[in-house]
């Protein structure tokens, strides 16, 4: 069987493993809110972005055939021409290139899926201790801004 990297669309079904992911130590501490979430505020969010027209939330899968292993998820929310990424990968994943091939695939998906929409611009809004989201957007081409208390990065759509 070959395992394939991937996104699709995350489900309410998904909210045990990303609420887990929200309450991890390192993604809390590169939130810029970095307070724990508790489990019935989570599935309200979950549930408002699943229904929001202006965002869409994947989760990055490894698997073939019937087993799927969930590795991280990326957001995208809409504002005109623009779009802010935000991404995590899931802890035992970590440190190991998927934090670049969640952001890559999810550029595609935008490429793809929105150029209809009229995005011209991806934006990124990162802490600036946050190395390696840092250095994962300065290696795939965004340009940085230092803005205070966050960085932010932005790359045009060709």
């Amino acid at each position: 069987m070959d395992e394939k990297m991937y996104l699709r669309k995350v489900k309410v079904e998904d909210s045990d493993i990303l609420f887990t992911w929200v309450n991890d130590e390192v993604t809390r501490r590169n939130s810029f809110n970095s307070k724990i979430i508790d489990h019935e505020e989570h599935l309200r969010w979950l549930k408002n972005i699943l229904e929001d027209g202006q965002k869409d939330f994947w989760l990055l899968c490894l698997g073939g055939g019937k087993v799927e292993q969930s590795i991280g998820q990326i957001r995208f929310e809409y504002d005109k021409d623009n779009v802010t990424i935000s991404y995590s990968i899931a802890p035992e994943y970590r440190r190991r290139g998927f934090g670049k091939l969640i952001i890559e695939l999810g550029e595609s998906e935008l490429v793809d899926e929105h150029r209809h929409l009229g995005i011209s611009k991806i934006t990124a809004k990162v802490k600036p201790d946050n190395i390696a989201s840092c250095k994962i957007f300065n290696t795939l081409g965004y340009s940085r801004t230092n803005k205070g208390d966050l960085v932010l990065f932005e790359k045009m759509l060709s």
